[in-house]
């Protein structure tokens, strides 16, 4: 396994962990932000998810992970 591998992997991993702690999970802790918007923190290690939404029926929203 090469290093661009191992970081795919890595990031795989811990996309589907966060996806878990985020709206798609159930969580149901998460901050309300001043623009209306609710979101879902997760980290862990070098990687940290940020998944927020807009709206209650019909949701948009962005789902974005910094690695650091």
């Amino acid at each position: 396994m090469d290093i661009n591998e191992l970081y795919l992997h890595q990031f795989k991993s811990f996309l589907l962990k966060a996806k878990l702690h985020g709206y798609a999970g159930g969580d149901r802790l998460k901050i309300r932000s001043s623009d209306f918007s609710k979101k879902y923190l997760y980290e862990e290690d070098e990687f940290s998810y940020e998944d927020r939404y807009f709206g209650e029926f019909v949701d948009m929203g962005q789902e974005i992970v910094w690695y650091s």
